[in-house]
């Protein structure tokens, strides 16, 4: 398979329907696409474009901005997974992601925070919080 024509596409809701992604990311005038061979919605907010040609999924690598519905998409160059399908990599636990916590006791401390984030059994294992 010719990685080149996938598109990794995230950041949007699960609420937002696949027809409105692929409108949008088959428009040129939107998102620098075309025609659409192949899409796999792998979770709720995370989907693979395989697009007809490699200039396409290009177009669409290249352009600065992605906005649909005031959502900022992420995308990225999608591969194939080992199991033949076109899979999206984990987004939880980069450099750049952050969450805010907020309605907590206000005697709560950083170190308990810290604690409950670098649980497996409560927040999924995170390894660092800042």
């Amino acid at each position: 398979m010719d990685n080149s024509r996938i598109v990794e596409v995230s950041g949007f809701t699960a609420d937002t329907s696949q027809d409105t992604l692929e409108m949008y990311f088959e428009s040129k005038k939107w998102s620098g696409g075309g025609a659409i061979e192949r899409v796999d919605r792998t979770s709720p907010e995370c989907m693979n474009i395989l697009y007809e040609n490699s200039e396409d999924a290009q177009n669409v690598l290249s352009r600065q901005n992605h906005v649909l519905m005031g959502q900022t998409l992420i995308v990225k160059k999608g591969k194939m997974g080992d199991n033949g399908k076109r899979e999206c990599e984990d987004e939880g636990g980069g450099e750049n992601s952050s969450i805010e916590v907020y309605g907590h006791h206000k005697k709560l401390s950083i170190d308990v925070l810290e604690m409950y984030f670098e649980s497996k059994k409560r927040s999924g294992d995170r390894k660092s919080v800042v």
